[in-house]
């Protein structure tokens, strides 16, 4: 009903820039505008570099650990990708995420060797837990006292020994 009345407008030719593949016009100088050409391989390379590897690690640690503080980076990795092979220029919006991204498995790495470190040099003592003593009273005390007279009877020496094995 709106569209009809003539609220909306159509989409300008740079939003549908990011959804439709770019078609030559045969004007040199549209077509070379660089907005419109799609993202190389090199320009990943030169502008995110080796953390774009380490980004991938942490999009499985995302996708791993899925809560839902940990599905907006996937979002927003799925976003700026697709984006950022639109446009050229849309690559920015790439380097905020490829950063979070890789500092995911880095921290895990640190604190992980920080961990270690600080149970070389002050780790807590082991607690030794007291036994527990038997309870007198009771259902229970009345089964051991059946079961240390009945159990010869219910169990042979060889299945004792076979348990005694196992214990």
């Amino acid at each position: 009903v709106l569209y009809s009345l003539g609220h909306f407008a159509p989409l300008g030719a740079r939003i549908r820039g990011l959804f439709l593949k770019h078609q030559k016009t045969g004007n040199p100088l549209v077509d070379s505008v660089a907005e419109h050409s799609a993202t190389s391989n090199q320009a990943y390379a030169q502008f995110l570099g080796d953390a774009r590897f380490v980004a991938a690690v942490g999009l499985l640690f995302c996708w791993h650990q899925r809560t839902p503080a940990k599905i907006f980076p996937v979002i927003y990795a799925a976003v700026a990708w697709h984006f950022s092979g639109k446009m050229s220029r849309l690559m920015i919006i790439c380097g905020p995420i490829v950063s979070m991204l890789a500092g995911y498995p880095v921290g895990i790495v640190v604190d992980w060797c920080l961990q270690q470190f600080l149970n070389l040099l002050c780790a807590p003592r082991p607690l030794t837990e007291p036994q527990k003593e038997l309870r007198s009273g009771g259902m229970g005390s009345i089964f051991r006292v059946l079961w240390s007279y009945c159990q010869p009877m219910a169990l042979p020496t060889e299945a004792q020994d076979a348990l005694k094995l196992l214990d």
